[in-house]
C-alpha cells in the first residue's frame, strides 16, 4: 500500500482522487492473514425441591470448564523477502496459562406466613460467573492484522517488474508486544441476594416488595507493566509532572470556577514500551476492585377484573465502584475491562470510582388497559426515569498519548429526566367464520418530550470568553452539548387479522 502526502513540488494534494500526488511511504502488510483462536466448555446443571407445610426450598448447582488454544497458524507476505521481518511467519499451538473450573450455586426459600398464602416471603442467592470468550486472550496472539501495516519505508520513486514498489529507507517496524496472561487468571463472578415480601391486598390486588443486591468481583483488566513487576509500576514508570488547566463546567477562562490539576507521566525511558498483563481487577494494586448494585422495587399490580387491569412499580437502585477501562482484547462482566490502576491516573478518586454508566437511581412506571363498550380496548404506559450518568473531561496531552480524562466522578452530572407516555386503542371487528380483524392506533411519546439522551458532549473546551463559547456552539463539540434527544410525538394506525 502506498502513502500519497503531496503534490511533485511539495503542496498538499487532492488524497480522495489521488489528484498530482506522488507516493512518499510504502505500507508493507504480512497477509492474507487468518487470526485462530479456540475455546472448550463443558457444563452441567443439578436442581431439587423440598416442599413442606409452609416452606418450599430450591436448591441448584451448576459446574462449568472452561479452557483455550491459539492453534498453530501462520501470515503471508513473502513476497517481501528479507524487507519485512513480521511477514510470512509460522506460529506454534499456544495453551493458554489458565483455565476455569467453577461451582455456581443457586439457592432459594418461600415461606407461607399465614395458611391462606395470602402473605409470602421469598430470599434466594445465587452465584453467576462470566463465559469465556476467545477474546480474553487473543492478546497473546501474536500473529495480529496490523491496519497501518508491519514495516514502512521510504518512496524510492520507481517500481519493480512485477509491479512491486522498489523500497526506500526503513522508517518504522513493527514489534509484537511481550503481553502475558496471568496463571491464576479468576473467573469473573456475580454474587447476588433477593429478598421479597408478596401480600394479596384484596381481590386481584397484590403488593410486591423485592430488595436486591449484587457484587461484581474479579473483573478483568489489562495493566501495562511496560516490562517492570507490576506492582512497582506506579512508583517506577510515572512522575506527577503533567499540570493541566481545567476552565471548570462552563468552560470558560477566569470565570471563578477553574481549577489547576497534577496528572502522571510516563518517563521517557519507559515511553512506547508497552506491555500488557491480563489479570484480574485488584491484582498488583491497593483498589478495592469490585462494583456493588442494590435495589429497592416496590410494586402494586390489580389481575384483569371488571374490565381493567393495572400494574405500577417504584425502583430505587444504585451501580457504583470501579470504572471500566480500554479493551486490549477482553470482554467481562459489569465494568468490561476495568481501568488499570497500576496507572496512578486511574487512582484518582474522580477517575477511577463513581457511579456505573447505565445507573438509573429512580425509575416509576404505571401501565393499564380497559376494556370498553363495543369491542374498544384502551391502554396507557407512562414511564418516569432518572437520566442516565453523563461525564465531563479534558484532552491531555501526555507524553504517553493523548487521553480524555475526567474530571469529576461519574454521576455528577446527568442526562434529562425521562418522561414518556404511551396510548393505544384498538377495536375489533367479527368478519364471521372465525375471522376478526382489529385497527389500532398508538401514540408514542404523547407529552412530546424532547429530554436529551445518552448522545451528550463530555468533552471541556477552553474559551475566552462567553462570546467566543457562543460562535462556537454550532460548529464544536463541547461539555453538555444535547446531539441527541427523544424521538418526537408519533402516531400509528394499524390493521390486524385474524384468521
Amino acid at each position: 500500500r502506498l502513502r500519497y502526502t503531496s503534490t511533485a513540488d511539495g503542496s498538499s494534494c487532492n488524497g480522495s482522487v489521488r489528484t498530482g500526488c506522488v507516493p512518499s511511504e510504502v505500507f508493507l502488510y504480512n497477509t492474507p492473514l487468518t487470526q485462530k483462536t479456540k475455546m472448550r466448555n463443558y457444563a452441567a446443571f443439578v436442581q431439587d425441591r423440598a416442599t413442606f407445610s409452609r416452606v418450599t426450598l430450591n436448591l441448584g448447582l451448576r459446574w462449568s470448564y472452561y479452557d483455550g488454544t491459539i492453534p498453530a497458524q501462520g501470515n503471508g507476505g513473502a513476497e517481501w523477502g528479507a524487507a519485512c521481518s513480521a511477514c510470512n511467519q509460522s506460529f506454534p499451538e499456544i495453551k493458554t496459562p489458565y483455565s476455569w473450573n467453577t461451582l455456581a450455586p443457586r439457592t432459594g426459600v418461600v415461606v407461607k406466613l399465614t395458611e391462606d398464602g395470602k402473605n409470602v416471603v421469598k430470599a434466594s442467592y445465587s452465584r453467576y460467573y462470566e463465559v469465556m470468550y476467545t477474546t480474553e486472550y487473543a492478546s497473546i496472539n501474536v500473529n495480529s492484522p496490523q491496519t497501518s501495516g508491519v514495516a514502512t519505508y521510504a518512496w524510492n520513486g520507481a517500481l519493480q517488474t512485477n509491479g512491486l514498489p522498489v523500497l526506500g529507507t526503513l522508517k518504522s517496524q513493527f514489534v509484537p508486544k511481550s503481553n502475558s496472561i496471568d496463571p491464576n487468571f479468576k473467573d469473573p463472578k456475580n454474587d447476588e441476594i433477593m429478598f421479597a415480601y408478596q401480600r394479596e391486598l384484596a381481590a386481584n390486588w397484590s403488593l410486591n416488595v423485592d430488595w436486591i443486591q449484587r457484587w461484581f468481583r474479579d473483573m478483568t483488566t489489562d495493566q501495562n507493566c511496560y516490562g517492570l513487576p507490576c506492582d512497582t509500576v506506579a512508583s517506577t514508570a510515572y512522575a506527577p509532572t503533567r499540570i493541566v488547566a481545567d476552565p471548570g463546567p462552563d468552560q470558560i477562562r477566569n470565570s471563578g470556577d477553574e481549577r489547576t490539576l497534577t496528572f502522571y507521566d510516563v518517563l521517557p525511558q519507559y515511553v512506547g514500551k508497552d506491555t500488557f498483563f491480563h489479570t484480574n481487577c485488584g491484582n498488583n494494586v491497593s483498589i478495592d476492585c469490585v462494583q456493588r448494585y442494590k435495589a429497592l422495587e416496590v410494586s402494586v399490580g390489580k389481575r384483569m377484573s371488571n374490565r381493567w387491569q393495572m400494574q405500577g412499580s417504584y425502583v430505587f437502585s444504585r451501580l457504583d465502584g470501579v470504572q471500566a477501562g480500554i479493551s486490549t482484547g477482553s470482554t467481562t462482566i459489569r465494568c468490561s475491562t476495568c481501568l488499570d490502576f497500576t496507572n496512578p491516573n486511574n487512582v484518582l478518586d474522580f477517575v477511577g470510582q463513581g457511579r456505573g454508566a447505565n445507573d438509573q437511581p429512580h425509575a416509576f412506571k404505571l401501565l393499564g388497559s380497559y376494556q370498553a363498550p363495543y369491542g374498544i380496548t384502551v391502554g396507557a404506559n407512562f414511564q418516569a426515569l432518572s437520566g442516565l450518568p453523563r461525564d465531563r473531561r479534558l484532552n491531555v496531552a501526555f507524553a504517553q498519548g493523548t487521553r480524555a480524562i475526567p474530571l469529576e466522578e461519574r454521576g455528577t452530572y446527568r442526562a434529562d429526566t425521562l418522561n414518556l407516555l404511551s396510548l393505544r386503542a384498538e377495536k375489533s371487528f367479527r368478519l364471521g367464520g372465525g375471522h376478526r380483524a382489529s385497527l389500532i392506533a398508538e401514540v408514542h411519546n404523547a407529552l412530546n418530550s424532547s429530554a436529551s439522551q445518552n448522545d451528550l458532549g463530555v468533552l471541556t473546551q477552553n474559551f475566552a470568553s462567553q462570546a467566543a463559547f457562543d460562535a462556537a456552539r454550532v460548529t464544536t463539540s463541547y461539555f453538555g452539548r444535547v446531539q441527541e434527544i427523544v424521538a418526537p410525538r408519533v402516531l400509528k394506525i394499524g390493521l390486524k387479522f385474524d384468521f
